[in-house]
């Protein structure tokens, strides 16, 4: 759920109205929405992001895990890019990311997940993880780095799947339109 929430918190994007400025880029939230039909035992709700300062993203977000969750829980985030949202023939995918062993990494300092697991503030650090409804409070995300990424600019769709060993137990799609800042 972390890598999720830090994807999100890397994109930029809330669900307000307005566009989020981090840097020289505006992001812009076009929807986000289900993978499917299908009912998961794992569902996100009240995500918002914002911004702390020019270089920090701040995340609250809800949490829901209808099961719990055992040692095997892993996320991925697959990375879509297209020129436009009605150019569909020029999307590319572009990246994946993936964490494994979230269990391991609990009391990791250097571990992503150790920077959004510490704001988790209604929840037990440990595996498996309880059903149950969690509140992601004040999460920073340092993300200096973007602006100075190569092509970031374009429409992106962001599949974010998580999974309790091989079972898929959550998954959502974020569409994103990145553009540059005018003056």
């Amino acid at each position: 759920m972390f890598l999720t929430i830090a994807c999100l918190s890397l994109l930029g994007f809330s669900r307000a109205s307005e566009d989020s400025l981090l840097g020289g880029l505006k992001f812009n939230l076009e929807d986000y929405y289900p993978c499917g039909e299908e009912a998961y035992i794992m569902e996100y709700s009240d995500i918002n992001v914002g911004r702390f300062n020019r270089s920090t993203i701040i995340l609250n977000a809800t949490l829901t895990y209808h099961e719990d969750v055992s040692d095997k829980f892993h996320i991925t985030a697959e990375l879509t890019k297209c020129d436009s949202k009605q150019q569909k023939d020029s999307c590319q995918f572009f990246y994946a990311l993936e964490i494994k062993e979230i269990c391991k990494n609990w009391d990791n300092p250097l571990a992503l997940e150790h920077q959004f697991e510490e704001s988790l503030v209604n929840m037990k650090k440990e595996c498996p993880m309880p059903a149950g409804v969690y509140n992601v409070v004040n999460a920073m995300f340092d993300i200096k780095d973007i602006e100075r990424t190569p092509g970031y600019c374009g429409y992106w769709y962001v599949k974010f799947i998580a999974y309790d060993g091989d079972k898929e137990i959550g998954c959502f799609i974020a569409e994103v339109n990145v553009s540059k800042k005018r003056n």
